[in-house]
This record gives C-alpha cells, sequence and structure tokens, in this order.
C-alpha cells in the first residue's frame, strides 16, 4: 500500500514507522507551525518546538505540509494512496487534501474537532441521541469562580478543560477533602489552559465500572467493534499521576451484543455515513447504579487503542488493508496495551537517553518518543514520561497480557516505569479484569 501520513507532534508517527518496515510506500509531514491549524492554538515555546519537530527525526524521512501539499497534488491515482491525519486538530489541511479527490484515509472535520473541545455541545447531543444518565456539571471560566466553588462543596469532582491542554483530572483519592484540594492546585497551577477555553466539574461517581465502546466505519459502513477497558493512573491500584493511558486491554465484540445500542446510536451512523474513507467513534460509559455518560472522542485513534488494535490485527499492514476491504481486520479476540513511562529526567530534561529493544518483539513495541542521534535511537523528551507502548495479542487475555509484558521485558530504558503486571486481574473494584467480568456477565 502507498501511505501520505501528516501530523502535528508524531502522535503516529510509531504506526508509520511500521507501514514503513512492512514495506510500504510512506510519505510523512509534519506541520511546522501550530498557528496553521487554525484552532487558536496558543503561542508555542522555541525550546518545546525544536524538541517537537525533532520526533523520528534521522528515522523518517519528513517534509513540510506544503511539501506534502505539492506531491499530493501531483499524485495521478489517487485511489492507490491512504492520506492519514492522525488527530482530528488537523481537519483544515484533512479538508484541502479531500477537495483534491481523495477517498481513502482518515478525515477528521471541523465538526468533529469542535465535538470533543465543546463540552456543552457535547451534554447537548448525549441528551438528544443517548439514553444514558448524564452527571450534574458545573461550568466555569475563571480557575478562581472553580476554587471558590469547590471550597464550598461537600462533593468530589472531576476536573474537565475545554482546551486540549486543560487535563482532565479525576481524582483518585478516597478522602473527598484531598480530591477536591488535588483539583484546586491544578487550577492553581494551570490556570491559562483552562481559562483559556473555559471548564467544567462533574460529580466525581464513585468507583464506577468504565467501559469503553469504540466503532470503526468505512465509508459509512460499520467494519469494527471492541471495547475498550483501560487504567490512567500510572500506579497499581488505580493510585498515582493521571495518566493517557497507562494500561488497556481490547476486546473483539460483534454489532449484536448488547451494548451496541447503548453505545452507538443511530446518529453515530448518520455521522459516520457523511465521512469518506475512515470514520472512529468510542464513548466511555460508566456504570454505577445506571450507566452514566463519560466522553467520547470524535473521529480520532484513542491512544494506546490503535495500537493494540494493530497487534490484534497482526500487523499495520493487515489493519489497514482490512479497512479498506471493508472486512474485520482483528485476527484476535483480545489485545492488551501497556505503557512505559520515563520516569527519571537528566537535570529536568526528559531528553537523550539511549533506547534499544529486542528484534523478537519489535512489532509489538510502538515507540512514540524517538530521534536517531548518530548511531544510537534516543529520545527527544518532546513528550516527556510518555516513551513507548507495548501490546500482546491473543485469543484469551492472558495471552495477550503474556505477550505485552514480553515486549517489556526486551526494552532497555534507564529508569522506565509501567504499572506491574498482576495488576491487570488484581482484587479491587476498577482493576481490568473485574471490569471484563462485569462486562461478561452484564453484556455476554
Amino acid at each position: 500500500m502507498k501511505f501520505a501520513w501528516i501530523s502535528l507532534d508524531g502522535l503516529g508517527y510509531s504506526i508509520a514507522y511500521k507501514l514503513l518496515k512492512e514495506g510500504n510506500e510512506v510519505k510523512v509531514a509534519q506541520i511546522q507551525n501550530k498557528w496553521e491549524l487554525g484552532n487558536n492554538d496558543k503561542p508555542e515555546e522555541f525550546k518545546k518546538k525544536k524538541k517537537r519537530l525533532s520526533v523520528y527525526d534521522g528515522v523518517l524521512e519528513k517534509m513540510t505540509m506544503p511539501q506534502m501539499l505539492t506531491f499530493l497534488r501531483g499524485v495521478k491515482n489517487k485511489d492507490e494512496w491512504f492520506v492519514v491525519f492522525d488527530f482530528n486538530n488537523l481537519w483544515k489541511y484533512a479538508e484541502q487534501v479531500k477537495q483534491m479527490g481523495f477517498k481513502n484515509g482518515f478525515f477528521p472535520t471541523k465538526e468533529d474537532f469542535e465535538l470533543e473541545s465543546d463540552r456543552e455541545k457535547a451534554k447537548e447531543i448525549v441528551e438528544k441521541n443517548y439514553k444514558l444518565a448524564i452527571g450534574e456539571c458545573q461550568e466555569f471560566k475563571k480557575a478562581k469562580d472553580g476554587i471558590d466553588f469547590l471550597q464550598k462543596s461537600p462533593d468530589t469532582y472531576v476536573l474537565k478543560g475545554n482546551d486540549l491542554d486543560g487535563t482532565t483530572l479525576c481524582p483518585t483519592d478516597k478522602v473527598d477533602e484531598l480530591a477536591r484540594m488535588k483539583i484546586i492546585d491544578m487550577l492553581e497551577e494551570d490556570p491559562k489552559n483552562y481559562e483559556s477555553k473555559g471548564f467544567i466539574l462533574e460529580t466525581k461517581l464513585k468507583d464506577p465500572i468504565e467501559i469503553t465502546p469504540e466503532a470503526q466505519f468505512y465509508n459509512g459502513k460499520l467494519v469494527m467493534m471492541t471495547i475498550d477497558i483501560e487504567s490512567k493512573a500510572m500506579n497499581a491500584g488505580d493510585e498515582g499521576k493521571m495518566t493517557g493511558c497507562a494500561q488497556n486491554l481490547i476486546c473483539k465484540i460483534e454489532e449484536s451484543n448488547p451494548i451496541a445500542k447503548l453505545a452507538f446510536p443511530e446518529f453515530v451512523q448518520k455521522l459516520a455515513s457523511k465521512h469518506p474513507g475512515l470514520f472512529v467513534w468510542d464513548a466511555s460509559i460508566l456504570f454505577k447504579d445506571k450507566p452514566y455518560f463519560g466522553e467520547f472522542c470524535a473521529n480520532r485513534w484513542g491512544w494506546e487503542a490503535i495500537q493494540t488494535e494493530i497487534a490484534m490485527c497482526g500487523s499495520a499492514t493487515d489493519y489497514f488493508e482490512g479497512l479498506v476491504k471493508g472486512k474485520n481486520p482483528l485476527k484476535f479476540k483480545y489485545g492488551f496495551g501497556l505503557r512505559g513511562f520515563n520516569d527519571d529526567p537528566k537535570d529536568g530534561e526528559f531528553g537523550d537517553r539511549t533506547m534499544r529493544w529486542m528484534a523478537e518483539t519489535d512489532k509489538d513495541t510502538f515507540v512514540y518518543d524517538l530521534k536517531q542521534d548518530k548511531n544510537k535511537i534516543k529520545n527527544t523528551g518532546f513528550w516527556e514520561m510518555d516513551l513507548v507502548t507495548f501490546t500482546g495479542a491473543g485469543n484469551t487475555p492472558e495471552e495477550a497480557v503474556d505477550k505485552c509484558y514480553k515486549a517489556r521485558e526486551n526494552f532497555s530504558f534507564t529508569n522506565m516505569t509501567t504499572r506491574p503486571k498482576f495488576d491487570w486481574n488484581a482484587d479491587y473494584p476498577t482493576s481490568i479484569g473485574n471490569r471484563l467480568k462485569y462486562f461478561n456477565e452484564t453484556y455476554s
């Protein structure tokens, strides 16, 4: 296959690199300036921009976006190419490429991006289309107002910023006062990212069973459906720093599964039919006394979900070939993903440490943050703590977990930390194993 891969920060370069090593033709572009995207992004610090632009230096040959657009305009047989925009904030360029006549690919729209960043609009969509309860929310523009509210409230909340840089914080503290103080600390330490587009405080459910169903469509046709059970806290027992995803288990499900009606109402199919090529939708559901809506990802991959799904397909090429043919590419029922964190910066900097891994588990090793420095592979430090995803796949959860941790054993990096193997199926309510058990008992 032939791929054109466009990224702002190299988020999906680990997959582009896999495609290249599997023998595909791959052209890669990186956005040079964040302001080009037209998303009212804040000015980028020079030092951070330099690190961003160095992701996969020496490993992938990268064009600028104007160079990529020139190349794509010159392509005669556009059906031969699969064009990937690896995050929905790239909608501006995706629209330009679609207008050139490209149909195969992953083309997010402005609406997709705004659906995810506009919390009020998201709430309206859920109320209109989903049979799910919505937690009580308070909306704020100023950090001080949110802090004043928290200081007077006896409840526990989840902090969600409307700006993508406003980190979602779901405190794991068992004492309500400590949980509130943690959110107050976050608002005091990072007010700009929460005030730029406002933020909400959503009443937190205590120890809910959270499951995220995902559907992927191609040219409006449902191709595959999964559930994603992920742990976001860095440490065992769902304790410690919150991350994008520290561990996840993906389970292949059929369209007939009862959870599909709950997670994918007719509204989702209508959205998919408007998108040529790939369309991805997931919506987390929190089960307590009744099912509650969590949040959704609007036409973008979840990370680590996509790497884990690729492991379930056998290769990155098999994943994309299956999509284009409209056939479910998943060969295994289960996949497991594990993120490796750089937990020991040098003098406060995260970059310039050598990493190595064994060839036998290369296919299950997806590195976010690397560059080639002479003859060594090092991390750039742009992604700071986020370093690598390890994956494994099998027809039982245990088989997938074993393969994933084998890849972790075969990777060398100074002071890398991961959640321990035993924790996925440990005996506490929100462990991945207990949530899988709940799903199987309720929906299988």
